[in-house]
This record gives structure tokens, sequence and C-alpha cells, in this order.
């Protein structure tokens, strides 16, 4: 899906400092108990877009390779 919006506005509002603390808290604890999470790599690097000074487009591709969960 594309859109003629800025990066900026299709994010929403962005968190506080103490919430993205509380967020970054909550990352080093799944972490811990799952090293290898999937949805720990997509909140890391939703944290870094966030943090980033040149917002990052959807189509960016991710830093590590895809995982597949699967049985």
């Amino acid at each position: 899906m594309t859109s003629d919006r800025p990066f900026q506005e299709q994010t929403g509002p962005m968190p506080s400092s103490s919430d993205l603390k509380q967020i970054k808290e909550a990352l080093r604890e799944l972490r811990t108990s799952s090293p290898r999470s999937v949805l720990a790599d997509l909140v890391d690097e939703k944290i870094r877009a966030i943090e980033s000074p040149h917002p990052v487009p959807h189509f960016h591709s991710p830093a590590t390779p895809a995982r597949w969960i699967g049985h």
C-alpha cells in the first residue's frame, strides 16, 4: 500500500520519552526471555526509526533477514 502522505503522518503520535523508556525496558525483558523473538526485532526496528533523525520509508528492507514462523 502506498500513500502520498508524509511518513510522519502515517505513524501517528510519537511516544513520549518516558513511554519510550518503558518500551525499551519491556523490549530488554522480552529479549531476555526470548532472544530470537520476531516481535522484539520488529519493536527494535520501530524504536530505531522513531529515534532516527531521518524517517524510514515503509519499503525499507530490514537489516536482518526475515525469519519464518512455522512448525
